[in-house]
């Protein structure tokens, strides 16, 4: 178990960034992009200096770990004390004999009733301390503490008043906006589609799942598109074809793909003004699509 005066060691002389925020949805902040990517000389909490945080620390009980890819952790952690979030944000969650703090999305959406409820992260393999602990020494029963962060995210109120909900990810960018997607089975008003880019078919983390969701919500849509063919299944095919699934491409997703589906929804007579799109994966990715898109994307840079 992970004690209080641990965790202030952790923190240092940092604990002034750590403020509560009363701002509402849907700002982009000073310096956007989110990238799964770490820097080896640029830790999470440096990264998220300015950042909005709860000022709670929550203990939470790890009840699952299990693979879900070659290179993903899918952790379940239940709170041990009331504790809620936003779609879209992240925690700080600090390991046990460790003063580096991880930082790491929520793909579960927040309990809808506002009470306690386990939550879920994603985690692929690195090097990085708390990381390489999830995948080497995690296990499930052990006692880990975390707090919420993040400044972009979306409300049920500014989500039920959009039309059309864009979600943008690459890779294992897939975390905040599967958490915002799972929240939109409480607006059926509101339409959400996603488009997820990986390099190979196994890098489609919770597929399944999500081609479930979208079956079961009419509100609700996917497509995917991988870049690189890396078995049997991806290599029967030539560039440009599906693998199989209808809604799976072999492809790399570009800008101007992204701007005609966009124009499909003016073509309908929604509203500019009632489309949001949020985009997470690499730096490269952000940078191209915030640059060329008819709409400004929504994204933050933390990684």
């Amino acid at each position: 178990m992970i004690t209080k005066r641990a965790i202030l060691s952790c923190l240092g002389s940092a604990s002034l960034v750590f403020t509560a925020s009363s701002r509402t949805a849907m700002f982009v902040p000073k310096s956007p992009s989110l990238s799964p990517n770490r820097s080896a000389t640029t830790s999470h909490m440096e990264r998220t200096t300015a950042s909005s945080r709860q000022d709670d620390i929550v203990p939470c009980r790890v009840d699952k770990i299990v693979d879900i890819s070659p290179t993903v952790k899918h952790l379940t952690l239940s709170p041990l004390r009331y504790f809620n979030f936003s779609p879209g944000q992240w925690i700080d969650l600090f390991i046990p004999d460790s003063n580096v703090i991880g930082g790491y999305s929520m793909c579960s959406a927040p309990a809808h009733s506002g009470a306690t409820a386990s939550f879920e992260l994603a985690i692929k393999y690195s090097s990085y301390a708390p990381t390489s602990w999830i995948h080497r020494s995690c296990e499930k029963g052990m006692e880990v503490n975390v707090r919420v962060g993040g400044d972009v995210y979306l409300e049920g109120g500014e989500a039920a008043s959009c039309s059309v909900i864009l979600l943008i990810a690459g890779g294992i960018g897939i975390n905040p906006l599967l958490s915002i997607m799972r929240a939109g089975v409480h607006h059926p008003s509101t339409r959400y589609h996603l488009i997820f880019t990986a390099k190979h078919y196994s890098d489609l983390i919770f597929k399944s799942d999500i081609d479930k969701l979208c079956k079961e919500q009419k509100n609700l849509s996917v497509q995917y598109h991988i870049t690189q063919a890396t078995n049997d299944k991806e290599t029967l095919v030539d560039a440009g074809d599906n693998i199989g699934d209808d809604n799976v491409s072999h492809d790399r997703i570009t800008p101007h793909q992204i701007n005609e589906i966009i124009k499909s929804y003016i073509d309908r007579d929604i509203c500019v003004s009632k489309i949001r799109c949020f985009i997470c994966g690499p730096p490269p990715m952000i940078d191209s699509f915030s640059e060329k898109l008819v709409i400004k994307p929504i994204y933050e840079k933390w990684w």
